[in-house]
């Protein structure tokens, strides 16, 4: 689990099969460097963390970075 606050909410391609997530369309995304990229969309269902639940969420579907430092010891 990713939590990135600063990004809009995306799961991996594996993560949307893995659970079925219904596509609904794709949009030109922008990074903080300024490439942009089609992006799909995703309906998710439910997202429940810490007892705090929100649900019909719309998020991408993205390759998610791969040169991320394992913080966990």
């Amino acid at each position: 689990l990713l939590f990135d606050t600063g990004a809009p909410t995306s799961v991996s391609e594996e993560v949307c099969h893995k659970h079925a997530l219904e596509l609904i369309d794709s949009t030109e995304a922008v990074d903080m460097y300024g490439n942009k990229q089609w992006v799909r969309r995703a309906l998710l269902p439910r997202l429940k963390l810490n007892g705090f639940t929100v649900r019909h969420l719309t998020v991408g579907v993205i390759k998610p970075r791969q040169d991320f430092v394992n913080c966990i010891p």
